[in-house]
Order: structure tokens, then sequence, then C-alpha cells
């Protein structure tokens, strides 16, 4: 039996990531941490965004082989603001509080994926998520920045699936 790693596999891997995430908003807007669930997230997109930067691109048409990937720099700045999330805030809140998911919309429109509609929506839902759940300690308003956090994993979702339907590999 031969496995194959294609970039489908680590656009599933986003999409495992962001249902982990969904699974965690969820208990938490019951009052309930999940913290497990939100690192095996982290763990998921991290790994998945290293793999899409090692990933090979096809060589040119006629020749055999495959070419390095030009999009490996702008991947490994979304691995290191997910990097820089887990220093910052800690294992539990690292893929809460990250904006390595709009970069790697980003860095796939440029690939010339069709990701407009969710990276529009990741960078508004993320920078509010993130400015709600900061400022939930001084005002109390929780229950905001948990619904926002819904729609965040909600939206990382959409752009899983929107990655891996478009993938031709």
């Amino acid at each position: 039996m031969k496995f194959r790693f294609t970039r489908k596999t680590w656009y599933f891997m986003l999409i495992l990531s962001a249902a982990l995430s969904l699974a965690d908003a969820l208990a938490l807007l019951f009052g309930e941490s999940l913290g497990l669930l939100a690192q095996l997230a982290f763990a998921a997109a991290g790994m998945a965004i290293l793999f899409l930067a090692a990933q090979k691109e096809p060589g040119p048409d006629g020749l055999p082989g495959k070419t390095a990937n030009p999009f490996s720099g702008k991947y490994m700045i979304a691995f290191f603001l997910l990097l820089a999330s887990y220093v910052l805030f800690g294992a539990k809140m690292a893929a809460r509080m990250t904006l390595c998911w709009p970069v790697l919309a980003w860095v796939e429109s440029k690939r010339g994926m069709k990701v407009d509609g969710p990276l529009k929506l990741l960078i508004f839902s993320e920078v509010i998520q993130m400015g709600l759940t900061l400022a939930q300690s001084q005002t109390g308003i929780g229950w905001a920045a948990g619904i926002l956090w819904v729609l965040v994993c909600v939206t990382r979702g959409w752009l899983g699936i929107t990655l891996y339907k478009a993938s031709k590999e």
C-alpha cells in the first residue's frame, strides 16, 4: 500500500483544524473549555501549512519532475504567525489568536485559487474576534467574542473546503 500526499491532503488537514476549532468554540459558548481540541487544531494547521510550504510544484509542460515551490516563503510567514500566537498567548489560545489563516488565504489567492469570499470574511472576523477576545477581560463581553469565534471557525472551514474542492491534484 502506497500513500500519496497531495495538496488535497493538506487542505483536508486545514478542514480538520477548522472542525476542531469549531468544536472548541461551541463548547466555550456552553461554558466548557476543551483545551485539547484547541491544541490539536493548532497542530493540524501548523502541520498543513508546513507541508504546503514543502509541496513541490508540477514541472513545466513537457518536462518531467517537479520544481521548487515559489510560495514557500509566504507559507512560512503564515507558519511563523501561528508560532508567534503560541508564544504570545499560550497553547489554549494559539489557534484562536492568530492571523495565519488570512495570510494563508492570501497566499492561496496569489497561487490562483478563487478564495476571495473566505479571504475577506477571514480578515474581518479574525481581527474583530481577536479584538473582542483581548477586550473581554476588561469589558465582560465574552459572549460576543465567543459567537464571533464560531463565525471565525466556520469561515476557516469554508476556506479549507473551497481549497479542497478547487485543488486539481
